[in-house]
This record gives structure tokens, sequence and C-alpha cells, in this order.
């Protein structure tokens, strides 16, 4: 039935076709309100999932910034860490090594010291050579207790007891004496000083060495 009919019922029924349309009207208009209200919220709740998906990416996204950040922190912290304890062990192998070598230096020149008064000793025929030569015993004794090299070692512990069969030979005269230490001292202490100076890295010898009598 179409409009002019419904109107036609409604006049037979004593209802006015005004108040008709007038019903009409705000049913229509109530459908639409209703309608776009529906659209207007269908279209909110989709803008509020899409923004709470942004947020939730940008949260995401940030926080694994924010993680390889904290990482790469971590990672550089420890690189600096590592790097600072290898220098520090360095700096200690180097201080050591240097004491090492300043200490051996010393203890050889302290060594060949005794064997120079021993030497001058030998020209006095009232000086008692044993207490010279246990100088020199005293000085090579200290060669193991600072790691002094195996050949620079066996080459004083020989001259040791080279200078030690002199010393106990009390019936040699002045040039027996000096003969007896041309003949079997000098030469080997000139391969003592070889030999210190390959252990300090001097070669072929070191220039504070001088020539050994």
């Amino acid at each position: 039935m179409d409009l002019s009919g419904i109107a036609a019922l409604c006049a037979l029924a004593g209802i006015p076709v005004t108040v008709l349309l007038a019903r009409w009207q705000k049913r229509t208009a109530l459908n639409q309100s209703e309608a776009s209200h529906q659209t207007a919220m269908a279209q909110a709740e989709a803008g509020h999932r899409t923004a709470m998906a942004q947020a939730e990416a940008g949260h995401r996204a940030a926080l694994e910034v924010a993680e390889v950040s904290h990482r790469n922190a971590l990672e550089a912290a420890e690189r600096a860490h590592r790097h600072a304890l290898e220098l520090a062990q360095q700096q200690e192998r180097s201080q050591r090594d240097r004491w090492r070598r300043e200490s051996l230096y010393a203890t050889y020149e302290n060594y060949q010291s005794a064997l120079d008064r021993f030497r001058l000793m030998l020209a006095d025929e009232s000086a008692f050579l044993f207490e010279g030569w246990q100088v020199i015993h005293h000085v090579e004794h200290r060669f193991p207790m600072i790691g002094a090299g195996s050949e620079a070692s066996s080459i004083a512990s020989e001259l040791t007891r080279r200078c030690e069969a002199i010393a106990m030979r009390h019936s040699m005269s002045v040039q027996e004496r000096h003969n007896r230490w041309r003949t079997h001292v000098r030469p080997l202490r000139a391969d003592f000083d070889a030999a210190v100076a390959r252990e300090l890295g001097h070669e072929p010898a070191s220039p504070r060495q001088r020539p050994r009598a």
C-alpha cells in the first residue's frame, strides 16, 4: 500500500494526515540518526583499534630500540673493561720484566765486581783469598733467586769453582796465581759476558759491558 492509500485509511479512521506524516518523518529521522550513530560508533571503534595497534607497535619498537641500546651499552662496557684489564696486565708484565732485567743486570755487575776484587787480591801475597772467593760465591748463589738464565748461571758456577781452586792453593806464588787466572778464568769471563748480553737482549754485547781482565 502506498502513501495515498495509507492517508485514505487514516482519513476514514479520523486521523489527520499531518499527524501521520509527522510520525512518519520522526520515525525516519530516528532511523537515520540510529544508522548515523552506529556508523559513527563503528568508525570510532575502528579508529580506536587502529590507534591502539599503532601505539602498541610504537611501544614494541621503543622497547626493541631500548633493548638494543642497553645491549650495546653492556657490550661496550664489557669491551672497555676487557681493554682496561688487558692494559693493566700488560703494564704489570712490563713492569715485572723491567724489574727482572734491572735485578739481573745489577746482580751480574756485582758478580763481575766480586771477580775484579778477587783478581786484585791475587797480587797481594798477604791477602786472604778465601774471603774474596766467599764474596764471589755469595753473589753467584743469588742467580737462581732472580731467575738468571741457565747458560749464564752455568758459566758463573764454573767461574766460582775455578776461583775457589785458586783460593785453596796457598802455596802458589803471585805469578802462578796470575797465570792460572789468565788461563782458566779470563776466557770464561768473556763467555759469561756474552751469555749475559744474550739474556739481556744485547747482541753481540751490551754497550755498557767493558772488557774483562
